[in-house]
């Protein structure tokens, strides 16, 4: 039986790496000094639903996407912007489905600015997925 969440973030981290190629890359964890633009994906919650003859798990996370102003040049959130839209546009197209794993309803959430120290800007949206077992 395939781990449904490791699965779902493999596939979403493909779609991304492939589509909105980031040169700080897409992490599943936090780095102390990561390369800007960078993406973090974030599985916040899997739970199983059974059911007769039946077994699938309901899946929510958030995906962000973090930029930095560079050396004498004033922070503007344009690049974490045109970035996370086009991450949320990838997502929103592409089949997730593989590695033994269907992957149903998946939603993207609308997209929230952040702007934790005046100098990195972000831009994160939620996500939730459904995924069956196929064999």
């Amino acid at each position: 039986m395939p781990d449904h969440a490791l699965t779902l973030l493999a596939s979403i981290e493909d779609a991304l790496s492939d589509g909105v190629p980031l040169a700080g890359g897409w992490l599943a964890t936090r780095i102390e000094t990561p390369e800007y633009p960078f993406g973090t994906i974030d599985m916040t919650s899997s739970t199983p639903i059974r059911g007769q003859a039946f077994y699938m798990e309901q899946h929510r996370g958030v995906i962000s996407v973090w930029s930095r102003a560079t050396v004498n040049n004033d922070p503007h959130p344009a690049e974490a912007f045109r970035l996370s839209e086009a991450a949320h546009r990838i997502l929103g197209q592409v089949g997730l489905s593989g590695g033994g794993l269907t992957v149903t309803n998946f939603d993207c959430g609308a997209l929230t600015p952040r702007n934790p120290d005046g100098i990195t800007w972000g831009r994160s949206f939620t996500f939730t997925a459904i995924t069956h077992e196929v064999g």
